[in-house]
């Protein structure tokens, strides 16, 4: 959550102004594809309500994944972590109990 809270605020702007920096300084040529360009990140007809959506399912996504490692690592390695139980003695098998 928060490394989509740092790219969408303060993230965006700074690369809004290096995209129109660049797009301000960049010599005219008429036969090259620009690689990235903020028309190729974000068409114009994408509704932001559907990238809002998108982000916030990837989101959504990305929590299940880890919060299902978590739990079954975690519970993985509590099991390897714990000392192996000892069965109790019977009754007769040369241990005498204090008492």
């Amino acid at each position: 959550m928060l490394a989509l809270a740092v790219a969408s605020f303060p993230g965006e702007p700074s690369v809004d102004s290096s995209v129109g920096f660049e797009e301000a300084h960049a010599t005219p040529r008429e036969h090259e594809v620009e690689i990235v360009s903020r028309h190729l990140q974000l068409p114009g007809d994408l509704p932001a309500t559907l990238l809002w959506r998108l982000r916030r399912s990837a989101v959504a996504i990305h929590a299940t994944l880890w919060g299902a490692f978590a739990l079954v690592f975690g519970e993985l390695a509590q099991r390897a972590l714990e000392p192996p139980l000892r069965p109790e003695s019977a009754p007769g098998d040369g241990f005498s109990s204090a008492g």
